[in-house]
């Protein structure tokens, strides 16, 4: 359905966060202003303003799910857990991982072991593993 959302992003609207857990606010949060993060004040519009938000909100929440367990998680559960709470496309969250995987903050092994370069790469089944090294911040 997002999919959809983004393809047609002059008919919808969403109220919510662009990361995860878009239901989350508890009171006033300088993040939803619409000021502060240069979007309409009708909200979330699936423009290419949100389309960035999502990509960078998404690349501070990813890594918290899969440094939460030490063999990770793969793309498919991750995907699967956490897309009802998020605007973002499966194709946003490659985006992000990938920028993860630039950074060197996440690394994507497939079945076979073969470790992906890109996000165009990750399949369901990929595991999103912490790299060997972390980074002191995230």
């Amino acid at each position: 359905m997002t999919d959809v959302h983004w393809e047609n992003n002059n008919y919808f609207i969403h109220y919510g966060g662009a990361g995860l857990d878009m239901f989350q606010m508890v009171g006033y949060n300088p993040d939803h202003d619409s000021a502060h993060r240069r979007q309409s004040i009708l909200g979330f519009e699936f423009d290419d303003v949100a389309r960035k938000l999502s990509i960078l909100a998404l690349a501070e929440h990813i890594p918290r799910r899969v440094y939460a367990n030490d063999e990770g998680i793969s793309f498919g559960e991750l995907f699967a857990t956490t897309c009802n709470d998020s605007p973002a496309s499966a194709n946003i969250y490659r985006e992000s991982i990938g920028k993860l995987l630039e950074e060197k903050v996440i690394e994507v092994v497939g079945v076979d072991g073969a470790k992906r370069r890109s996000a165009i790469q990750i399949k369901a089944s990929d595991q999103l593993i912490s790299p060997p090294q972390r980074q002191l911040f995230i």
